[in-house]
Order: C-alpha cells, then sequence, then structure tokens
C-alpha cells in the first residue's frame, strides 16, 4: 500500500468497520486491517486497540485466528507498558506546571464533568456517558488494551495552550522562566492513557453530588518527592519490559535498542542496569556494532565482576556451561517431585539434604524449599509444616512460593471446615441476580472448597491428569486462588464457551471419586463460570447466589 494512500485507506478501513452491523466478520476483518496497518508503522498502541476489536468480531474457525490471538496478546502486553510511560510522563509534567497553570487546566475538566451531570438532570437521569471522555477530553483512540494505571483526562497540547491562555487572562504577562526551560526540554505533547469508564463513572457521580474538586485529581499527580520516585519505578519497569517485549515477541531490534538505551540514559543504575545492559549486548552483536557491544561488555566486567552476565560476555562458552548445569539442576528437582507425587516423602527430604553438596548455584531454591515443606507438613506435626512455611516467607518475599505459603498459613490459622453437609441454595430471582447468562463467552471452572486441606495440591495433580488425558488439545491450566481467609479456590482455565465448560463439568462428575478421594473430609463443589460473572463472584463471595445462578441456567 503507497504512503499516499494509507490515509485515506484508514479512512475507508473504519467507514466500513462503523457501519458493519450485520456482517460481523466483515468488521473484524476491518478491524484487523487497520490493526496490520498501524503495526507496519510500528504504532504499536492503536494497533493494539484494533487487534483487540478485530478477535471480538472475526470468525473463530478461520486459517490464521491462532496467530491473530497471539499478536494481540502480545500487542496488549506492549500496549500497557507503552500506556504506563505516556501516563507517568504526563502526570510529572503536569505536576511540574505553575500551579495557577495547572488549575486552570483542571477546572476545565472539571467544567466539562459539571455540564455533563447538569445534562443528566436534565435527562432524569438517562444521559449516555460512555464516549464522554474520549469524546470531550481525551482526543486519544478508546484503547481497549490500556494500561492499569488508570485514566487521566488532560494533557494534549490544546488543553496546555487553553490553561495558558486563561491564565493570561488572569494574571497578565508573568515572568515563567523556569516553566519554559523545562517545557522546550521535555516537550508538551503527551496524552496519558486509560479507558477511563470505571473512573470516569466515580467522576461524574462526583459532578452529580456537586462534590468534584481539583483535589481528586491533583492526589493523582507526582507532586512530593516520594510520589515522584514510585512513578519513575513504574516507568522504569515499563521501558524494561517493553524493550524486552520488542527484541523477544516482535523481533524489533531497532525499537529493543532504542527503548533500552533510553531507559539507561534516562534512569542510570536503575534496578534493571545489569540485565539492561546484558541485553544491549546482545542486541549490539547481532546488529555488528561492535565498537558498542564491548563498550557494554567493559561496563558490566567493570561494575557486576561476580555476576552471571560479566561471565557469560567474557567466556563465549559459558552459557552452554550453565545451561548444562542448569539442565541437572532441574531434573533433580523433577527426580524430586516425581518421587512427592508417588507419596515418597521421606526420599523427598532426604535429597533436599544434598543439594548444596551436588551444585554450586540454585536459582531454584524456592521451588526445592515449598516441596521440602510440602513432604514435611505429610510425614511431620502441623508445628514443623507452620515454621517451614513461615521460612519460605521470609526466605522468598516476592515469589509465588511466598504467596502459596501464605494463603496455607492464612487456611491453617483460620482452620478448616469439616461438614460435609450441603450448602441450602438460595431463592432464585433472575431480576434481582448479578450475574448474567453469556454461554459464548470466555469461562472458567471453580473448585471451591471450605476450609483448608494441605491435600488439595493432590486434587490439582489429579485435575491435571483429568486434562492431558481427556482435554489434551486443549490445554487448560489448573491454578490455586484464595477466596478469603477461610475458602480456597482451584481454578482451571480457559475454556472457550460456557459448553466447553459443562462438558468438563460432566467429565468431572464421572471422575468425581478418583479426583476428591483425598478430601473427602472438606466440603467442596464445582461449577463452570464466565470470566464476567466470575469478577462478580470473586467481589461479593456468595457462593450460594452463583450456586442458585447455575442451577437455574446450567442446569436445566
Amino acid at each position: 500500500m503507497a504512503d499516499k494512500n494509507t490515509d485515506a485507506a484508514i479512512a475507508d478501513l473504519k467507514k466500513s468497520a462503523e457501519t458493519s452491523t450485520v456482517d460481523k466478520n466483515q468488521k473484524g476483518l476491518s478491524y484487523l486491517k487497520l490493526g496490520e496497518i498501524y503495526f507496519d508503522q510500528q504504532d504499536f498502541s492503536n494497533s493494539s486497540a484494533y487487534y483487540d476489536s478485530a478477535v471480538v468480531f472475526l470468525d473463530k474457525k478461520m486459517a490464521d485466528y491462532d496467530q491473530i490471538v497471539s499478536r494481540k496478546d502480545i500487542l496488549k502486553d506492549l500496549a500497557v507498558h507503552l500506556n504506563t510511560i505516556a501516563f507517568e510522563d504526563s502526570l510529572q509534567r503536569l505536576a511540574k506546571l505553575p500551579a495557577a497553570v495547572r488549575n486552570e487546566i483542571i477546572d476545565e475538566v472539571i467544567d466539562k464533568f459539571e455540564q455533563a451531570a447538569a445534562d443528566s438532570r436534565g435527562n432524569e437521569g438517562e444521559a449516555d456517558f460512555s464516549n464522554f471522555a474520549q469524546n470531550n477530553i481525551n482526543p486519544n483512540l478508546n484503547n481497549t488494551s490500556s494500561s492499569t494505571t488508570g485514566s487521566f483526562y488532560f494533557y494534549n497540547d490544546a488543553s496546555i495552550a487553553r490553561g495558558y491562555s486563561k491564565f493570561k487572562e488572569k494574571w497578565g504577562d508573568r515572568q515563567l522562566g523556569d516553566f519554559w526551560r523545562i517545557s522546550s526540554k521535555a516537550g508538551l505533547g503527551a496524552i496519558a492513557f486509560g479507558d477511563g469508564s470505571e473512573q470516569d463513572s466515580e467522576l461524574l457521580d462526583l459532578a452529580l453530588k456537586g462534590t468534584l474538586s481539583r483535589d481528586v485529581f491533583i492526589d493523582q499527580l507526582p507532586m512530593t518527592k516520594e510520589k515522584k520516585a514510585v512513578s519513575d519505578e513504574k516507568i522504569v519497569e515499563a521501558m524494561y519490559q517493553a524493550g524486552i517485549l520488542y527484541k523477544q515477541s516482535l523481533n524489533n531490534n531497532k525499537k529493543s535498542i532504542a527503548q533500552l538505551e533510553k531507559l539507561q540514559s534516562r534512569f542510570p543504575k536503575n534496578k534493571y542496569d545489569l540485565e539492561a545492559s546484558y541485553q544491549l549486548y546482545l542486541l549490539y552483536r547481532e546488529t555488528k556494532k561492535a565498537g558498542k557491544a564491548t563498550a557494554v561488555k567493559n561496563y558490566i566486567v567493570k561494575n557486576y565482576p561476580k555476576s552471571i552476565y560479566a561471565k557469560l560476555v567474557e567466556n563465549p562458552d559459558y552459557q552452554e556451561i550453565a545451561d548444562a548445569e542448569k539442565d541437572k539442576l532441574n531434573d533433580f528437582y523433577e527426580k524430586s517431585f516425581s518421587l512427592y507425587e508417588t507419596e515418597q516423602y521421606s526420599q523427598v527430604l532426604q535429597r533436599y539434604t544434598q543439594i548444596e553438596e551436588l551444585f554450586e548455584t540454585n536459582p531454584i531454591k524456592d521451588k526445592f524449599d515449598f516441596l521440602n515443606a510440602q513432604a514435611i507438613g505429610h510425614t511431620q506435626e502441623k508445628e514443623a509444616y507452620v515454621s517451614a512455611l513461615k521460612e519460605i516467607v521470609v526466605n522468598h518475599p516476592g515469589t509465588d512460593v511466598e504467596e502459596k505459603s501464605k494463603e496455607i498459613l492464612a487456611l491453617i490459622d483460620k482452620g478448616g471446615s469439616n461438614s460435609n453437609a450441603k450448602k441450602s441454595k438460595a431463592d432464585y430471582n433472575a431480576s434481582k441476580s448479578p450475574y448474567k447468562s453469556k454461554m459464548d463467552d470466555k469461562h472458567y471452572f471453580i473448585v471451591h472448597f471450605n476450609g483448608f486441606n494441605s491435600q488439595i495440591n493432590q486434587v490439582m495433580d489429579e485435575l491435571v491428569d483429568v486434562n492431558e488425558k481427556n482435554f489434551n488439545l486443549e490445554k487448560y491450566k489448573v491454578n490455586q486462588m484464595l477466596l478469603d481467609p477461610s475458602n480456597q479456590l482451584v481454578v482451571i482455565k480457559t475454556f472457550r464457551s460456557g459448553k466447553k465448560a459443562m462438558d468438563y463439568y460432566k467429565k468431572l462428575q464421572e471422575e468425581e471419586s478418583k479426583v476428591f478421594k483425598e478430601v473427602k473430609e472438606l466440603e467442596f463443589t464445582y461449577f463452570p463460570i464466565s470470566k464476567a460473572n466470575f469478577t462478580t463472584y470473586f467481589k461479593s463471595k456468595n457462593l450460594d447466589d452463583y450456586l442458585a445462578f447455575f442451577e437455574e441456567t446450567y442446569l436445566k
């Protein structure tokens, strides 16, 4: 497609998507083509938005559907990081503005919300605010793959210009030398991203009550040293992750180099300094930039001489040696885990004592410690099990095993239910139920336990076995989480539809005695649930309400 025709093609495709109200697949194809155009232009935020929309409407049976979904997922992850950078940058720039100018910009936004609230009152509360932020405040595309950082409703060139205009009307031509020096260096074209739906509703509600004030917005700004540091950390994280995605998922070395170089230049000695330097070393070598590669190599060796990365840049064969050692360690773990699965707990404990002697380094010590704790739980008193879990919490902060250990400790502290009595189901009233029947939506499958038992891990193993024997092509994943301190969930996901989830339900009914043989003393139930309804269920934590809906909707 010639460059001179691209704008016209984009306009035509947007019109096609807008007017395709009957042929959903055609709408999806228009969105897909827009996503491809923006992808080729390396406008990945816009590309993400259109890929996200495309998969909603495209026929799931089309030949390349899985590849389209894969690209959509990659772009969504990238868009989260790019939007985080833009969002935090916009907040930091706004925080640097003179208070009078900043207040003028905020007041303009407040005026728009108050006008929308007034319109709502005039229409007896029936006004449609769904496009309010996009049409009145944020000129960016309503990007459905935005980051979770939330919305911010200003900070574009027009808002800045209007803010200064009003400042000038009030205060005249005052000297803003410090600000102008900042603006000339930083540029004031950035816009914060976010879908805004939840925060729109909250702000409009405040406007309806007459309590929407500047403080609501100013509280989001990094006005203090501490808040600025937090904002900087978010940018560092997003820059590094975006740089890695460019390299590993999009094979875009040029973008990856630019992102990582910007990270290193803007935030020297950041938390990813070593990792980012090593990635740049590899990228420079791959792109034949020998001088830069040598400079980064010397930097790593000088500043991080004992790191594995220093060994890697000095000895090209070190990676092969390290990989072989890592394979041995992983094999040792897998053998220990197999012994655990076959209930040979004493051997698991014995092998644990051999690790330090056999391996110089152990990058998966957290996994070994957690496996050892589970073996203790099967063979020793509760006090020993609790002690082992507490050691994991202390020694492995920020890891999955720390989170799981905390969950188990909370359940042990709370105590489990020994009742097998079935819950009485709530009277079902469709008009009052917070749950909606959407059988075509993606689903999860939930096993709900009242209480804690260390054998729940064995139930998970049994479920994995069910998946491998009966649903191997679906690649379902089995995870564990807490609903609250006394209710534990096992979550199997993701099912393409409610029908697929019900097929799993029927199979589990057949396998129930085998799967749950180790947890007979616990009360449990299982059911499919759509992703949207799971969010509602997780917030309300009311099992009876959902089971009433489930029986009425899925079992009749």
